[in-house]
């Protein structure tokens, strides 16, 4: 009997953001786990902008997923130089060309895409990194003799319309998608949707600010005492909200307890 979800047309679209040490990778290598466990086809895909997925699968209560050599199973493949824009462009894509309706892609982690998208801009259009450019941006409206250079100035939307390629084209993964992201303290200057979201916690995800809306479920993971997490609900649809629920395996406490999959 194979994992499957509750409904097979379903498509999972999770994001889970904490501190680091939470967790976070973790839950999705249990998917992977007892998929695997119970003869599923699945596939799992795996981004990796955190550098740490190999080390991930040293963890020997993940046995399953590698071979005697230590090696990734043959239905778990890892992108690990991604980097940059076009890396992650191009990660997605051979994702993307591979992946069936049950199967899986983990983005870990979103975060990063919103500084890399605004350093392949800066890059592209003025030839300088990222700091360099808003630097100079700053001592420019210092200067009374320069300010007027910045009447008019569109850098902004280009940038946003270069990152909407992005979400788009996660939105439009075949199968499911979980994502992991950094934790910040909630901004002061935060709009108001991602305050209403947020605001009973005190903290967001790293990222841009629309991240939040290309997931079904988002989920924050604190943790107790070292190795032993909890998760709570911070949006989901149709399925009981967990509050401060600890989380030991997240493909049964909260794939098969809150989203039904079963196995078939």
């Amino acid at each position: 009997m194979a994992l499957q979800p509750k409904n097979t047309h379903t498509r999972e679209r999770i994001m889970s953001f904490g501190g680091a040490g939470m967790g976070k990778s973790y839950d999705f290598y249990t998917i992977a786990q007892l998929a695997q466990m119970t003869k599923s086809d699945a596939k799992f895909f795996i981004i990796d902008t955190d550098v740490s997925a190999y080390r991930m699968l040293e963890d020997p209560s993940l046995d399953r997923l590698t071979d005697t050599d230590g090696n990734p199973i043959p239905n778990l493949f890892i992108e690990d130089q991604v980097f940059d824009w076009e890396s992650l462009a191009g990660a997605i894509k051979r994702c993307h060309a591979q992946m069936g309706p049950q199967d899986w892609m983990m983005l870990d982690m979103i975060s990063p895409a919103w500084s890399w998208v605004q350093s392949a801009f800066t890059e592209k259009v003025f030839g300088q990194g990222t700091d360099d450019y808003f630097l100079q941006k700053r001592a420019a409206m210092r200067d009374p003799k320069r300010e007027k250079t910045f009447e008019g100035w569109t850098d902004w939307p280009i940038i946003n319309t270069m990152y909407k390629g992005f979400t788009n084209a996660l939105l439009r993964t075949p199968g499911h998608l979980y994502a992991t992201a950094e934790i910040k303290a909630l901004s002061d200057m935060a709009e108001k949707d991602t305050k209403f979201m947020f605001g009973p916690y005190g903290v967001q995800p790293v990222g841009q600010k629309r991240d939040m809306h290309l997931f079904q479920t988002v989920i924050l993971k604190t943790a107790t005492r070292p190795g032993q997490y909890e998760a709570i609900t911070v949006k989901d649809r149709s399925r009981p909200p967990m509050a401060g629920t600890p989380i030991n395996n997240f493909a049964k406490d909260y794939l098969v307890k809150a989203g039904g999959w079963k196995l078939a």
